[in-house]
Formats: C-alpha cells, sequence, structure tokens
C-alpha cells in the first residue's frame, strides 16, 4: 500500500471466527488506539485506520489472530514539492 505523506491510510483483512481476538503490528511494535491510530472490529472484520502517515511508518503492517497472519508493506513517501522561478536583480553601486 503507497500512501502520500500526511494522508490517512486503511488496512482491513477478515477472519472467520468473530469473536477471536487479534493485535495489529507496524514494523514488529503492538499497535494501541490513539489519535493517529484508530482499530475497529466490525464482526469479523477487523480494521486498522492510521491518521496523518508520516516517512518513518513505511514498513510491514501485520494482523495476527491465533495461528493465522496477515501481512502487508506499507510505502509512505513524500509529497511532491512545487518550484516558483524566482528573478533576482542586484544592484551593485560602483
Amino acid at each position: 500500500m503507497e500512501v502520500v505523506e500526511k494522508d490517512d491510510v486503511t488496512f482491513e483483512t477478515e477472519i472467520s471466527e468473530e469473536d477471536v481476538p487479534g493485535e495489529w503490528k507496524l514494523k514488529g511494535v503492538v499497535l494501541t488506539r490513539s489519535p493517529t491510530c484508530d482499530i475497529q472490529m466490525e464482526g469479523a472484520k477487523r480494521r486498522l485506520i492510521l491518521k496523518n502517515v508520516q516517512m518513518d511508518h513505511s514498513g510491514e503492517v501485520t494482523y495476527t489472530a491465533l495461528n493465522a497472519v496477515t501481512n502487508a508493506m506499507l510505502t509512505v513517501t513524500g509529497k511532491p514539492c512545487s518550484w516558483k522561478a524566482v528573478t533576482l536583480c542586484c544592484y551593485i553601486p560602483q
């Protein structure tokens, strides 16, 4: 999954049994709910929403439930730069 820096990204998976607990990880670190990380359960669907992603968030995202694991790669790219041509005038007194 590729996303531009400061955007939000959503990962979703579905498990076979609704009442099985699981956990989301980013680069091997267990994620918990926070202002920039929303974890949702809707029936058998499991959803991870990362908000305002930064370049250092790039890496493997995994969801583990019992002995089942699913994963995806998150790639965060920089926002495109726009350049303006500026003409500079210099006056050098003699």
